[in-house]
């Protein structure tokens, strides 16, 4: 039992999630490189603030910002060529197939 065109299938199919889709795996890759290098690095004193709450969401924030950066950067460099690139051979390959089996 499922709705057709209730708020939550057009809340999930809102064209707005494309940009944020394309790059999610990239952002799931990249951000706990960034944290782990901001948290161990130049932002380690944070710990040390009794009121490290806030800077810690300002924080999360700008990661967040930057990966999508990033993640976007390494999606039009690799991933998007590689993906194009795979939907060329395919149907190469199909159109080689067919061609011996009409042979």
């Amino acid at each position: 039992m499922h709705a057709n065109n209730g708020p939550v299938q057009r809340a999930l199919e809102w064209k707005g999630w494309l940009p944020i889709a394309r790059v999610s795996y990239g952002i799931y890759l990249i951000h706990p490189i960034l944290l782990f290098m901001l948290l161990a690095g130049p932002f380690r004193p944070i710990f040390e603030y009794a009121n490290k709450g806030a800077l810690l969401i300002v924080l999360f924030g700008c990661v967040t910002l930057v990966s999508w950066v990033i993640a976007a950067f390494l999606y039009s460099l690799y991933e998007r060529p590689l993906i194009d690139f795979g939907g060329r051979l395919a149907t190469r390959n199909r159109r080689m197939q067919s061609e011996r089996a009409q042979a």
